[in-house]
């Protein structure tokens, strides 16, 4: 997967060019069998229905994380348009809610939904924060990966940095993280253990603002995320998010690249049906390309 695609994602951002929101009416459009396929679907009462008839319906969470997938995006993102391809193809109505993340997991682990998207790799370990004495990877099963993006530590331009990849240089520094989200296995086990002055935000433009209000050295974060949320926000004036994204730098050498995943509530009794039906979908986008196609398409459509 090119990560020069995903870099032209937010090109359009970037210029300011893509600030039309996604609408009452939404069309997917994907490939099968070498032709278009043309999903519209509605918007009612904050939740997006597509293919509504179906005999199998489907309930995913997820959340504003442009450029990837964000209501702020004329069409959704283009791993929104993923979602809904990918589950149409495989025969069921489509429901997707835009929720604060930790609102989106808490509803997936308790089964209310079906599937949380989009998140990086979970480790066995790792413990839930809506379940005492649980492990998240005993409530959510993990699809197979499809292309994500690097994580890396960001700072303002000027911050002393002597980091050269090992997280115990951050060891007593005061790093900005958004609540409920995974990051790397290290960074996450170290957190979880109390090794880092942890200061936690409710999504990644909270996290922008921690660090602009220098009450965090450091936020950990996809750069492309973090300057988009930037340039999506209805409140900072245009001139103003240019100046802060120059302002902005990311950390060298970046943690490292995390894949994204489906995850799939267990707590549902056909869960594993669920998950099967995922993977059969995601390989057969893999074979026909289909992923840079939706990327590509995404990136024209809001431009």
């Amino acid at each position: 997967m090119s990560k020069l695609i995903l870099l032209l994602c937010i090109t359009g951002i970037l210029l300011g060019q893509a600030h039309a929101k996604l609408g009452q009416s939404v069309v997917v459009t994907y490939k099968k069998h070498n032709e278009d396929v043309n999903v519209v679907g509605l918007k009612s009462e904050g939740i997006y229905h597509f293919n509504s008839a179906a005999e199998k319906q489907i309930t995913l969470a997820t959340l504003d994380w442009p450029p990837y997938i964000s209501e702020q995006l004329c069409d959704g993102g283009w791993v929104f348009q993923l979602a809904v391809s990918l589950f149409h193809a495989a025969g069921y109505g489509v429901k997707i809610e835009f929720l604060p993340w930790a609102r989106a997991v808490r509803k997936v682990e308790q089964g209310e939904y079906d599937v949380l998207f989009p998140e990086y790799f979970i480790e066995a370990r790792a413990p839930s924060d809506n379940f005492t004495n649980t492990k998240r990877r005993d409530l959510l099963e993990l699809s197979q990966a499809f292309p994500g993006g690097n994580i890396s530590f960001m700072k303002l331009k000027g911050t002393p940095d002597n980091f050269e990849g090992d997280l115990a240089y951050m060891l007593g520094k005061d790093v900005g993280v958004v609540r409920g989200y995974q990051n790397t296995k290290e960074f996450d086990a170290m957190m979880d253990s109390g090794k880092f002055n942890i200061v936690e935000a409710v999504d990644d433009l909270q996290q922008v603002r921690l660090l602009f209000a220098k009450r965090v050295n450091f936020i950990i974060g996809d750069p492309m995320v973090i300057e988009s949320v930037i340039m999506l926000a209805p409140d900072i004036p245009l001139m103003q998010k240019h100046r802060m994204i120059r302002n902005l730098e990311e950390v060298k050498p970046e943690i490292q690249y995390n894949p994204l995943y489906f995850a799939v509530s267990k707590r549902k009794a056909n869960w594993q049906t669920t998950l099967s039906d995922i993977n059969q979908e995601i390989s057969h986008f893999e074979q026909h390309n289909a992923f840079e196609l939706l990327i590509e398409r995404s990136k024209q459509a809001c431009l």
